[in-house]
Formats: structure tokens, C-alpha cells, sequence
């Protein structure tokens, strides 16, 4: 049996009044993308032995076109690469983005390609999941020489700031605020 819960705390942002999760020690959040996501997610929550939050969300999500993205297999993985510049291409920036953010970062993406910035999108699902990743793997996701990172509000922010060494950025404007120093590929 997989229990349910409707937990949290009332968080009140600028536009709206959210939930915000409460923390558990040894708990493994999952924040699926799309249906391809959390159908993998639920995959990984059947086999884990440590306590699962399936955090999905409250929007109507599209479903991202796997034939032309990166299957949703890494979600057991906890992060994965999702689109890339492509072979031979290394990113200028990668954009990293958990459940419904994934979407905007895949629209950032198509623009960056479009203005000829070099860039990668990853999906981050479980940050404790790819905390558990060996070293290769998350330096092969998140080369550390790539500097130029953006997180789309990462759920918990003191990962945001493992991931990158500093805090998050604000808003996908900086992205493009940035690409005059960002060369083109």
C-alpha cells in the first residue's frame, strides 16, 4: 500500500497562496515534468525502500515529444539530460528545471537554439536521487566548467545552490539578459 497525503504548510507568495512540503529526513521527492515522468516516477517510488513524495502538479502539463527529447528513463536517475545542443556542441548554459518549470525551460531552450546559444536542458526530478548518482554521472548531467547555470525555482533552495556554488537566478530574463556574453555555437 502506497499511502496519500495532502501535508504542508501555507505559504503565501506575491501571486497566490501555495502549499509549501514539509521537510522529512530521508524522504526522496519526485516532481514529475509530464505523464511520461510520472509514470517513471511511480516506477522508482513502487522500488524505493526509503519514504516517496510524488509531487505532481495542479496545471494541465503537456506532454513533451519524446522523439524529438530525451526519454523520461532518467528520472531514476533523479536528473538527466532532456534536450542538448548536439554532438560536438558543448552548452554555454544549461537550464535545470523540476516538474511543470521543465516546460518553460524547454521554451527557453528553443529560443536560445534559435538566437545560436549553445544550451542544455535538464530535468530534476529528485534531487536526492541524483545526490546519490556516482561523481561521473552528475559531472557528465552538470559539467562543472559550464558556470552559466539556470534553476527555475528549485524546491529546495540549499540544493540550488549545491548544484551551481551560488544562489538561483530570478527569472528566465536573466538567461537572455546574458547572452551578449555568451558566445554563439
Amino acid at each position: 500500500m502506497i499511502p496519500s497525503a495532502s501535508g504542508g504548510r501555507p505559504h503565501s507568495s506575491a501571486d497566490r497562496a501555495t502549499r509549501r512540503p514539509a521537510r522529512h529526513s530521508g524522504l526522496v521527492v519526485l516532481r514529475p515534468a509530464d505523464a511520461n515522468e510520472a509514470v517513471e516516477a511511480w516506477r522508482v517510488a513502487i522500488r524505493q525502500t526509503q519514504p516517496v513524495c510524488l509531487a505532481l502538479s495542479r496545471q494541465k502539463l503537456s506532454t513533451i515529444d519524446r522523439t524529438r527529447y530525451a526519454s523520461a528513463a532518467g528520472v531514476a536517475r533523479g536528473a538527466y539530460v532532456l534536450a542538448d545542443a548536439g554532438p560536438g556542441r558543448p552548452p554555454e548554459v544549461i537550464l535545470i528545471g523540476t516538474g511543470s518549470e521543465v516546460a518553460l525551460c524547454l521554451q527557453a531552450f528553443e529560443q536560445l537554439e534559435g538566437e545560436g546559444i549553445c544550451a542544455r536542458v535538464v530535468s530534476m526530478p529528485s534531487w536526492e536521487l541524483f545526490e546519490q548518482q556516482d561523481q561521473a554521472y552528475r559531472n557528465a548531467v552538470l559539467p562543472p566548467e559550464i558556470s552559466a547555470r539556470f534553476r527555475s525555482r528549485p524546491a529546495r533552495p540549499s540544493a540550488g545552490i549545491a548544484m551551481s556554488g551560488r544562489p538561483a537566478k530570478k527569472s528566465a530574463c536573466t538567461v537572455s539578459a546574458r547572452r551578449r556574453r555568451l558566445r554563439t555555437c
